[in-house]
């Protein structure tokens, strides 16, 4: 079987590099109006994708009732995704931004020049919002694009991406820009990785069964979005009023968040008095607590924690929470058992914050402010991939920006190298 898919990723992967090499000459301009066509097709053809959808979400009838909810679409959630894809159009333009100039004293000009990384694939969880976000962020960006999805969702997403395709085609692009990964398995992935000679990135939003294959056997450089084990330490000098707003924010607002807060971990100093409020304000969110030997002794009834709930995501109303002795403390834990997604810590004094930021190594670091901020439109950025804990590229929330690399613009009157 899998020659069968090296044969048709190889036909895919031709179009695609071609189709981006002359999208890449298009001018933003262009390529807004792309984008505006896909918007006004999902519109169009609305009634056809709740059809798909009704169908994924009747095969998927076993699922939690969170997936369900996560893959279903309604009439106001499909408009909603058209004006996603509008609203990636108005973001400003990074393909040709120069970021920089210098001259030379021969009499070189040099420019550095953002550019589109080329052909890039996406592998993803479920959500049909998350085809149509990455389709439009890679035209937006001059990019080709790959997609893959799950396997519950397939239809709504093969759907979407047909969607998307043919209308931006109708509207001038070229062929090959968006290409739907035809199987919803392992195997198939497993040779798209490999194709080294067409796809020049892969960003990974899958679980660890999929960052085993990619690490054993993929031949293109992997952009990794990893899991969202985030932590809060509660420091001596905190605002108690203001921690005990933030965990609850950070774990209830969306607890299956790859930014929401699995551990919390508490200065000795003010956990007699912080961990029984604490306790209390996450109960009435429905919220258990697993605590360690302090905890336990500070709020009965809780669950005893174990080894393996530091570390854990727990993608659910269930919090770790352990008293560390001082600052040192609570950065070796983390740096023991945090997925370097997002980290918080909640201090008033400036000086601690400060050595906390420093040492902690993770994409997003924050300073009495929930990890829920974690995001590209809270950050500013407008829509994007997700978040990468990667430490090559890109990192943190990948916008437009990060679907692009520079190259080198260096402008001569007749120089030759001496």
């Amino acid at each position: 079987m899998s020659t069968d898919y090296r044969a048709t990723l190889l036909d895919l992967g031709r179009q695609a590099r071609d189709g981006q090499r002359h999208l890449a000459v298009r001018s933003g301009q262009v390529r807004n109006r792309y984008l505006e066509a896909a918007a006004t097709a999902l519109r169009s053809r609305q009634s056809e994708i709740l059809q798909a959808n009704a169908a994924d979400v009747a095969r998927a009838v076993q699922a939690s009732s969170d997936l369900l909810d996560r893959i279903r679409l309604t009439a106001r959630r499909v408009e909603r995704l058209a004006g996603l894809v509008e609203s990636v159009a108005a973001l400003n333009d990074p393909v040709g931004r120069i970021e920089a100039t210098w001259l030379r004293p021969n009499g070189l000009k040099i420019e550095r020049t953002r550019v589109p990384i080329g052909v890039v694939a996406i592998i993803y969880e479920s959500l049909p919002e998350v085809t149509l976000r990455s389709a439009a962020l890679a035209l937006k960006s001059g990019n080709a694009v790959f997609l893959r999805g799950s396997a519950e969702c397939f239809a709504t997403n093969r759907l979407l991406a047909r969607v998307f395709d043919e209308a931006i085609q109708k509207a001038g692009s070229p062929e090959g820009i968006v290409q739907f990964l035809p199987w919803p398995n392992r195997e198939a992935v497993q040779v798209l990785a490999q194709l080294d000679d067409y796809l020049d990135v892969i960003v990974s939003r899958g679980g660890a069964g999929l960052d085993r294959l990619l690490r054993d056997h993929a031949r293109v450089p992997v952009i990794r979005q990893g899991r969202g084990v985030c932590h809060i330490y509660v420091d001596s000098s905190a605002d108690l009023g203001k921690a005990q707003r933030i965990i609850v924010n950070a774990k209830c607002q969306q607890p299956r968040a790859a930014n929401a807060v699995e551990t919390v971990l508490l200065h000795r100093d003010i956990a007699e008095e912080f961990a029984p409020e604490m306790a209390a304000a996450l109960a009435k969110e429905g919220v258990e607590l697993h605590g360690d030997e302090a905890v336990y002794g500070l709020v009965p009834g809780i669950t005893p924690a174990s080894p393996e709930d530091w570390g854990r995501e727990y993608l659910g109303r269930v919090l770790a929470v352990a008293v560390v002795p001082d600052l040192a403390s609570a950065c070796e834990h983390i740096a023991q058992h945090s997925s370097g997604h997002s980290d918080a810590i909640i201090a008033e004094d400036r000086k601690v914050s400060a050595m906390f930021t420093t040492a902690v190594d993770s994409a997003c670091v924050f300073v009495n402010a929930s990890t829920r901020f974690t995001d590209g439109g809270e950050f500013g950025m407008g829509a994007d991939l997700g978040v990468s804990t990667s430490r090559l590229h890109a990192r943190g929330p990948m916008g437009l920006d990060e679907l692009t690399t520079y190259k080198y613009i260096v402008q001569g009157k007749g120089q030759v190298r001496e």
